[in-house]
């Protein structure tokens, strides 16, 4: 049976994406590794993780909503409008594998559903128009009680779960029961699907596979080395390994005197559209968060499995270096405006991680030779500035559809800076 494990990730998301993609190859996860391009990952990202992984991509969704993300509709759509492996497994980005996964792939090879339950809904009241409707697409009532499990991992045997796939999609953009109690995102409708129609689970514990919301400091965690001398963190009171680190859920922490939502990525200053200024306050807070809140060594973890390899974090989502290119151009006298900044950060990504090299006399020459000497012109492909090439990179205003997961195959945008494949 082909396996697979498969995560969702965009342009914007990719930073916290490494870590876990990494942490697929540091404990030799014995299955095809998947990235779901659900709301367009750029050209550089796109060809970046080709050279790793498989990214599956779905040009259009036959439906479009605001729900598409907040709602992780994305979810359901593309794993029913794509389809799947024999045996996947489904994991959040915001996560780290702290094992080979092995056990819950084993499990949905016996033709089991796997997931991660956290709570309970129910008994509660359903509207009849809820009712009625839930009848038409998953031809039972919906249940007035049922175990919840986190939408961040859940396996699927094809053979006998596909048919539930296809139900879970039509309810997620069926609109009289989506976003309405209980059914209020994907991870509540896959529930009680699941219930509804009996499926057989294995539930993984939540104490070492699904460590949200109070998990994150009850039992405190302890970070050590297995007898492989790999890393792991193991529950203090038991003295058992985690095994999966999922980073959401009750972490607040306070930026610029706001609350806000850490995670991983915009925590490292690693978000693409942040001022540095205002990375550097994330940093803070994440620091905060983690070593003084929950006094928690899971922040090392994620930093561990982000420089693991073999993928790495492109320069262009570094606050850090991008404030370096900003003093550099200033001291070249290139100027310092935030799409010269951002198109060096790009060039030199695709100089240094898919083997491009600079064509043609233009502004970028000074600062990259500057950064990476005479390699500059020793890469197999040809990246120029305003003229034909494999890569052209220009400045301009976005082009594309409004629709954000779409592929863009000719013209791409990223804060200021065209790309254009050719």
């Amino acid at each position: 049976m082909a396996r697979a494990v498969g995560i969702f990730c965009n342009t914007y998301y990719f930073p916290v994406a490494v870590p876990i993609l990494n942490s697929f190859f540091y404990n030799d996860v014995q299955a095809r590794i998947k990235v779901y391009d659900h709301s367009g990952l750029n050209h550089l990202l796109r060809t970046y993780l080709n050279k790793f992984v498989d990214v599956v991509s779905l040009s259009r969704p036959s439906v479009r909503t605001d729900t598409w993300l907040h709602g992780c509709k994305f979810r359901p759509t593309m794993i029913a409008q794509v389809g799947f492996d024999d045996v996947e497994l489904f994991l959040d980005t915001d996560m780290v594998a702290l094992n080979n996964l092995e056990w819950p792939l084993h499990q949905i090879e016996s033709g089991k559903f796997v997931c991660s339950v956290e709570w309970t809904w129910g008994p509660g009241k359903l509207e009849e128009t809820t009712v009625d409707r839930w009848i038409k697409i998953v031809g039972v009532p919906p249940p007035r009680k049922f175990d919840v499990c986190n939408g961040g991992l859940l396996g699927f045997n094809f053979s006998k779960h596909y048919p539930l796939a296809c139900k879970w999609a039509r309810v997620c953009n069926d609109g009289p029961i989506y976003k309405r109690q209980p059914f209020v995102n994907d991870q509540m409708v896959i529930s009680g699907i699941l219930e509804s129609l009996k499926i057989e689970k294995e539930n993984l514990p939540r104490r070492y596979w699904m460590t949200t919301w109070q998990g994150h400091n009850t039992p405190p965690k302890l970070l050590g080395f297995n007898k492989q001398g790999k890393i792991g963190l193991y529950d203090s009171e038991t003295g058992k390994p985690v095994q999966l680190y999922h980073y959401t859920g009750g972490i607040g922490a306070e930026v610029n005197g706001q609350l806000t939502t850490m995670r991983y990525y915009h925590a490292r200053g690693e978000s693409i559209t942040e001022r540095p200024e205002l990375a550097q306050d994330q940093k803070i807070a994440w620091k905060n968060l983690w070593e003084g809140r929950y006094r928690s060594p899971v922040a090392i973890l994620a930093d561990y499995m982000r420089d693991a390899g073999p993928l790495t974090v492109p320069k262009v989502f570094s606050a850090d270096f991008r404030a370096k290119i900003a003093a550099l151009l200033l001291e070249l006298q290139c100027g310092s405006l935030d799409k010269k900044v951002y198109a060096v950060c790009l060039a030199y990504d695709y100089l240094t991680l898919l083997d491009y090299r600079l064509g043609g006399e233009c502004w970028l020459e000074k600062p990259l030779r500057a950064l990476l000497g005479t390699e500059i012109y020793q890469g197999t492909r040809v990246l120029k500035w305003q003229a034909p090439a494999d890569i052209t990179l220009s400045f301009g205003e976005a082009k594309g559809s409004p629709w954000m997961g779409d592929v863009f195959t000719e013209s791409e945008h990223l804060n200021g800076v065209n790309i254009q494949v050719n």
